[in-house]
């Protein structure tokens, strides 16, 4: 398996310092998105959001010059802002790293990484098409006041893909193993989360051949941007 894929998916600290450490440059992070939206239904499921009650929504996307290696979208709902994570509100080009890794950070309580053929509507916005599947991942933190939830995409300009596109899609058993033993070390974070009655878990989700599939519909955990609430741009 690619080195530096198995460095960026299985890293459990902050991805824009791995992205430096890997790449060998700082990226550059650009706000697309940052205001009150209405949660999709997973987003909600997911964190315990009822109902047409507003979250906090983030998206970026990260890379270099002109090419854009990430999307993250981040979901934080109204009461965990109340807490230590408020700062967020307040994040402009910055990334969100900062205030999940720093001081009164937040615990990882779960980590799910699969393969995708869906696009996030903001990210077909912005003309990026794929002929290949991409990584993605899922983590919820929780700060003392709640839980906020963040979905990473690895675009196809991003360097873990050079080479055969088609390689990366080749995921036996065996590295999916070794993936989740390295995600499930005991850190800080587990620790963390067991004082406060959670349970770490990780999840790895490889796409099978059907859901690789141009014909496919029903590929599974992937997030849809919902439009149904106000927008606020950068």
């Amino acid at each position: 398996m690619n080195p530096e894929i198995f460095e960026l998916l299985s890293d459990r600290g902050s991805l824009t310092d791995r992205f430096k450490q890997v790449m060998g440059v700082t990226p550059r992070l650009t706000r697309l998105n940052q205001g009150r939206q209405l949660a999709s239904w997973k987003e909600r499921q997911m964190l315990d959001i009822r109902p047409r009650e507003w979250a906090l929504v983030r998206e970026i996307k990260m890379g270099k010059g002109e090419q854009n290696w990430l999307f993250a979208r981040t979901i934080v709902p109204m009461q965990t802002l109340a807490g230590p994570a408020r700062r967020i509100a307040f994040l402009n080009h910055a990334p969100i790293g900062k205030i999940l890794f720093g001081r009164n950070g937040a615990a990882r309580t779960s980590l799910e990484v699969q393969l995708t053929t869906q696009i996030p509507q903001t990210v077909a916005e912005m003309g990026i098409v794929t002929h290949f599947p991409l990584w993605q991942r899922c983590s919820i933190f929780r700060f003392s006041s709640g839980p906020l939830m963040v979905t990473e995409l690895f675009l196809p300009d991003c360097p873990i893909y050079s080479g055969d596109n088609q390689q990366h899609c080749d995921f036996k058993k065996d590295k999916i193993d070794l993936i989740s033993r390295s995600m499930n070390v005991a850190s800080a974070d587990s620790e963390q989360a067991k004082r406060d009655g959670l349970e770490n878990k990780t999840v790895i989700n490889n796409a099978s051949e059907n859901t690789l599939s141009k014909n496919s519909s029903s590929t599974q955990n992937t997030l849809h941007r919902n439009r149904t609430g106000p927008d606020y741009a950068a």
